[in-house]
């Protein structure tokens, strides 16, 4: 079997001559161009002898123009919908064409999208989510919807562009909304229901 082959047919539940192998690493290339990610995660690639890739996604979520903290309903309320390849996020982008131009016909490899609370939490609110959550749910949900659009745009421009789809990152710890108390399950839980990609 090819590593195509060996993938489809793991994911299909099928017999297979052996297990597929993968493994990914974080390699600090959030200010590298889009052709150093690239190089890094083929050689990556190469010398382990994946069977499936995962490219890691370490460019920011766009802070809004002229904003540099976000700590308030009105900071939150600056968050619009926007055209992934205009942001941070276009580098990532780029880097996915290239791989799929390396390892097409070759190898499958996914994306990696971190979901809309994590995006929110690490790129914007930051220390600000605690008191977020507790004294202004409604705009933070809100903003939650708009940054969720945004990665589902993110999500089907790399599939556009030849990802096999797409590794959604959820934090399992205890910075999750629902892992804290009863109040704030109350006010988050509702925020699991998440709209998801679909590439059909």
């Amino acid at each position: 079997m090819n590593k195509i082959e060996r993938v489809r047919a793991a994911l299909a539940g099928q017999p297979v001559d052996r297990a597929p192998f993968t493994v990914w690493y974080h390699f600090g290339n959030q200010h590298a161009p889009a052709e150093r990610t690239a190089e890094v995660h083929l050689e990556f690639f190469e010398h382990y002898d994946l069977d499936l890739l995962k490219l890691m996604n370490d460019y920011d979520y766009p802070m809004p123009a002229g904003t540099e903290v976000m700590a308030t309903p009105a900071d939150l309320s600056r968050l619009t919908p926007f055209d992934p390849a205009d942001t941070p996020f276009g580098t990532q982008l780029r880097t996915v064409e290239m791989v799929a131009g390396a390892l097409g016909g070759k190898a499958l490899f996914l994306d990696t999208v971190f979901n809309a609370w994590n995006t929110l939490k690490r790129n914007l609110v930051r220390e600000a989510m605690p008191a977020l959550m507790a004294q202004h749910p409604a705009a933070l949900e809100a903003a939650l919807g708009v940054v969720n659009a945004n990665l589902i745009r993110y999500a089907q421009a790399s599939l556009a562009r030849g990802a096999a789809g797409i590794f959604l990152s959820v934090p399992a710890s205890a910075e999750s909304p629902w892992k804290r108390s009863n109040d704030c399950r109350a006010t988050c839980g509702r925020l699991r229901s998440v709209r998801c990609v679909n590439r059909e």
